[in-house]
């Protein structure tokens, strides 16, 4: 466990300068304290923030060489492969201006140039940019003459209520490139406006081509949402961070009664509470103590932020194949609803099994694809249900945990006090 490392790697990659005391702590960590404390950074995902920081203050020389090396070489590597995404975004954007097809950088395309402004400070894993749900059709067209596909089945007509976004379109030279129309699957307990995500939007540059970008309100509001209700804080530490770059690029620009106004329309002042009240407790962010008050549920349970503080501390030791479905199977007595909730999984509706299996749901083999289905599940999770029946005390506190997350979000998503 790395968790005693984890207050002095906040404090190290903190907006506030670090304690000369700490600073004299660091530098005279032994081979082994440098060697654990480098595994926790690594474990965070925070390699090549922390390196930039350790850098900064003088410290990287008394890394060992070994793991000097090996961060100096996770940078290089990041900074190649962003420099990559960036060049194909700037391309994909190039291309739907030109065919009149605005377009809101999300997530990493965004903060990298426009919050972080160094290349090597944050990872990318692919390409998400915002379209209206009419020009999709258009836009697919666009990235097909780029060599982007969708890489399963797909039509825009469908109901499409549990996904936000085009199946990831793949090239065969480049990163995934994920469109979407909204930025919650619309099946969520939320209500989220897209038009008034278009109506706030601000021009900004994206790999040197024009686009648009969030308000700074939105942008708080779609970062604590992708971080706590949308992957249950499994992105752990380097989420919060986004939050928190966020806050202090736009520390004088943030209109809190505005941003209050849009969650509380939107159903997610629970969500906001929550992510806020975590993003104060690890760094040191200019979030305005009322607005904190103001959020705070009329009832507030001592669980709720224990048990987000504890996901988001564990997120860097994974879940392995313990899903909500294993924890409730694992929660279930009874051979009946045991049976329920397998049948349940094995006979998904055929958008959703279309899309699983590149199969056309209207095609005669989607009945096929229930037979695949079926040998799937029983490939991947067998071993878990054999743990769970054999009442494998880790796999059971494993299947406890993932309940505990799953309440948590159920009260994210329940209708506020408001």
């Amino acid at each position: 466990m790395n968790e005693q490392y984890l207050a002095i790697i906040c404090k190290l990659i903190d907006q506030q300068p670090l304690p000369n005391q700490l600073k004299i702590e660091i530098s005279k960590y032994s081979d082994t304290e440098w060697e654990d404390f480098l595994a926790a950074v690594h474990n965070y995902g925070l390699t090549t923030l922390v390196y930039n920081h350790l850098k900064n203050l003088d410290l990287i020389n008394k890394i060992p060489d070994a793991h000097q090396q090996t961060m100096h070489s996770a940078v290089l590597t990041n900074v190649a492969r962003n420099s990559i995404f960036l060049h194909k975004a700037g391309m994909i954007l190039n291309a739907l201006n030109q065919a009149e097809i605005p377009a809101i950088g999300l997530k990493g395309v965004y903060l990298l140039e426009n919050i972080y402004q160094d290349v090597s400070l944050r990872s990318m894993s692919d390409i998400d940019l915002l379209l209206r749900k009419q020009d999709i059709p258009k836009a697919l067209r666009v990235c097909e003459t780029l060599g982007y596909h969708p890489t399963t089945y797909f039509s825009i007509d469908d109901d499409n209520l549990d996904i936000k976004h085009v199946p990831p379109l793949k090239t065969k030279d480049g990163p995934y490139l994920e469109l979407h129309w909204t930025i919650l699957e619309e099946n969520a307990p939320f209500s989220i406006e897209v038009e008034g995500l278009w109506t706030r939007a601000v021009p900004v540059t994206i790999a040197g081509v024009p686009a648009f970008a969030f308000s700074p309100e939105d942008l708080i509001l779609h970062l604590c949402m992708h971080l706590s209700y949308q992957h249950e804080f499994n992105i752990g530490l380097r989420g919060l961070y986004d939050i928190a770059a966020v806050l202090h690029h736009f520390e004088n620009q943030v209109d809190w009664h505005e941003l209050i106004t849009i969650a509380q329309a939107w159903g997610v002042t629970r969500v906001l509470w929550v992510s806020l009240e975590l993003v104060s407790d690890f760094f040191s962010v200019p979030v305005p103590l009322d607005i904190l008050n103001q959020l705070q549920p009329t009832q507030p349970k001592p669980w709720i932020l224990q048990q987000a503080r504890s996901q988001l501390i564990l997120s860097q030791y994974g879940s392995g194949q313990m899903t909500p479905d294993l924890a409730k199977f694992a929660s279930q007595g009874g051979i009946l609803p045991r049976l329920r909730l397998v049948w349940e999984r094995i006979f998904l509706p055929k958008r959703t099994l279309a899309r699983l299996y590149n199969v056309p749901p209207t095609s005669v083999r989607i009945y096929g694809c229930y037979f695949r289905r079926m040998a799937d599940l029983i490939k991947q999770y067998r071993k878990s249900v054999k743990r769970i029946l054999n009442r494998d005390t880790a796999t059971l506190v494993s299947a406890e945990t993932q309940d505990a997350n799953q309440r948590l979000n159920a009260w994210m998503g329940e209708k506020t006090d408001f």
